[in-house]
């Protein structure tokens, strides 16, 4: 394990591993105070090196890094990586390439949703970890030999995780299983700031347009306000504010300050003003060009015991394949296949998908197999036809 604060280091280190396989790698960053994650240390493992990369040294730089991760011939390998992607990519402008995600492989692999790194851990390397150190200062220096040795623990152990999953993977011939879910991670759209979508985020109940422009002109405006100011976004306005602001819409300063949540100090400083003036612009936007909700399919009278017997399957199938029911189908998925059937545009009726659950499911809400109890076991089979 090296500590590595400089640029000599970093490309003695990105030599000894530029003809591996794969690397692990994992970052710690905080963030409870800014707006942009701040990343305080890299931890990459080889074969036979771990290096705990100092970002915040004056005499480093990262370059030598970028030019690893975005090598094709390597395979980053993280655990729920979504977070380290996005500081990837806030650094290098663009994603590492290719990725593997060992949580999302492990929910194919029989280990349940959403796997904690502790859990195949103890599961597949045999080993257990201190989390002690998890929620530390990761920004002060120097940092301690706990604090180094949990860090480099998350990618040491990483290494014996992944080639476990690969060999069920294999096994089982489930890796391009997992396909589709990594593609998400490495979409990069997921990864990039749209201020005019953040009103999304509030999941506003009332789908009353000019309502919706109000809500969508404030969170964009806070959006904005918290990048350029590195803030967290509640610092700027709390959700809870923008929505009261969206649903009462003042016209005054004197109205805004009565809001519940308001202050007369975000009513008569500059922010009051900004926000009266926002409110202004949306409420001029004509109906045809504010935000919508996205609308929701009617449902059948029966819909919601559908919903519910399917869900009864979807975890029978899930046990009896060992993989997670979220990988599978989702609750909307469900309601989708209840509305269009076999014209359902999911993925759950299509591949691996339809062979584990799809098929049965379309069998079940076509007649063809029924769901009942024998010997205190729930069980699905076929219907016999009446002659």
């Amino acid at each position: 394990m090296e500590l590595i604060s400089t640029t000599e280091k970093l490309l003695a280190f990105c030599k000894k591993i530029e003809n591996e396989n794969f690397i692990t790698v994992d970052t710690e960053f905080i963030r409870e105070d800014t707006y942009w994650p701040k990343v305080c240390l890299i931890q990459v493992a080889g074969q036979e090196v771990t290096a705990l990369i100092d970002p915040l040294s004056s005499e480093i730089d990262l370059s030598p890094l970028f030019q690893i991760m975005k090598d094709e011939n390597i395979v980053k390998v993280f655990h729920s990586a979504y977070q380290d992607l996005e500081i990837f990519y806030l650094f290098m402008n663009e994603l590492p390439k290719p990725i593997f995600d060992t949580q999302i492989a492990a929910m194919v692999c029989g280990f349940g949703e959403s796997v904690g790194y502790e859990t195949l851990v103890k599961s597949l390397a045999k080993a257990t970890l201190d989390k002690s150190s998890r929620y530390s200062n990761w920004a002060r220096r120097p940092l301690t030999e706990k604090q180094l040795k949990y860090a480099a623990n998350d990618v040491i152990f990483l290494r014996t995780i992944y080639e476990k999953l690969m060999e069920r993977l294999k096994k089982d011939d489930r890796f391009l299983w997992i396909k589709e879910e990594i593609e998400v991670l490495q979409n990069v759209d997921s990864y990039k700031i749209h201020p005019d979508k953040a009103w999304q985020r509030l999941k506003p109940r009332s789908g009353e347009p000019q309502f919706l422009a109000r809500l969508q002109a404030l969170s964009a405006w806070r959006e904005r306000q918290a990048e350029n100011r590195n803030i967290p976004r509640n610092r700027v306005l709390r959700d809870e504010i923008i929505i009261e602001i969206a649903a009462h819409n003042p016209s005054s300063l004197d109205e805004l300050k009565e809001i519940r949540g308001s202050s007369p100090k975000l009513a008569h400083g500059s922010m009051g003003a900004q926000i009266i003036h926002i409110l202004n612009e949306a409420n001029a936007i004509p109906l045809e060009n504010c935000p919508t909700l996205h609308s929701k399919p009617e449902k059948l009278g029966a819909s919601t015991i559908l919903v519910d017997l399917l869900r009864v399957l979807l975890k029978i199938k899930s046990q009896e394949s060992h993989v997670a029911e979220r990988l599978i189908a989702t609750t909307k998925d469900l309601d989708t296949l209840i509305m269009l059937r076999e014209e359902a545009p999911i993925h759950a009726i299509k591949g691996w998908r339809y062979s584990i659950f799809g098929g049965m499911a379309l069998d079940f809400l076509n007649g063809k197999v029924s769901i009942s109890l024998e010997n205190q076991k729930i069980c699905v089979k076929k219907n016999t036809p009446d002659f």
